[in-house]
């Protein structure tokens, strides 16, 4: 008998979120072999990025959640090379473009950036969890996600990601999960009506 579930798994860091890679160990190299045909993830992490991600056996489901109208948070823990400037914060909240290479694109309108990718891109939230002389941490909240999106921002005012993790979306925690370990919750589904699972 088919049961749906969501599952929250902790990504180790150079796993790649895929079904399939020539070149590198996917998610499903060490979740169990039936996953692979009948899971599928919500809202990818990077190779190098690790934490909490979902997945499901409902496939219709990951539509739902990963719909901007739906406006789930997603919360990240962020390891950077040097102290974050507060005056930053209401930068990173307010709407900038920046190039895929992590670049802001200060005129729009210059020829520098004519057919050059770029994306509009904010945060929803981030300040300090910790700051000390070897270890600056930021918690940064997320409301839709582009392609390499934090890195891409922190890279723009010049920092470096030196670790990304992320640690809940909407209602799943990473809680004690260690690298590699998941957790399974059973979904309530009635048929023709959505789920409200996150």
């Amino acid at each position: 008998m088919f049961k749906p579930v969501i599952v929250a798994f902790n990504k180790p860091t150079w796993y790649v979120v895929s079904k399939q890679d020539k070149h590198n160990k996917t998610i499903f190299d060490i979740l169990p072999k039936s996953w692979r045909k009948d899971f599928y993830y919500i809202w990818r992490l990077d190779k190098n990025s690790d934490g909490l991600l979902l997945l499901t056996n409902v496939p219709e489901l990951v539509n739902e959640i990963e719909h901007p109208s739906k406006g789930i948070l997603k919360i990240y823990e962020v390891e950077i090379d040097k102290p974050f400037k507060s005056h930053l914060r209401e930068k990173f909240k307010k709407w900038i473009w920046v190039t895929e290479d992590g670049e802001l694109v200060k005129d729009l309108k210059s020829e520098k950036y004519k057919g050059v990718p770029k994306d509009l891109l904010k945060v929803f939230d981030v300040h300090y969890v910790k700051d000390k002389k070897w270890k600056h941490i930021l918690r940064i909240v997320l409301e839709y996600g582009k392609k390499r999106h934090i890195r891409r921002m922190l890279k723009a005012f010049g920092y470096k990601v030196k670790r990304l993790t992320r640690i809940k979306h909407g209602k799943y925690e990473l809680w004690r999960l260690k690298p590699g370990q998941y957790r399974i919750y059973p979904l309530k589904r009635r048929p023709g009506k959505k789920t409200n699972v996150i």
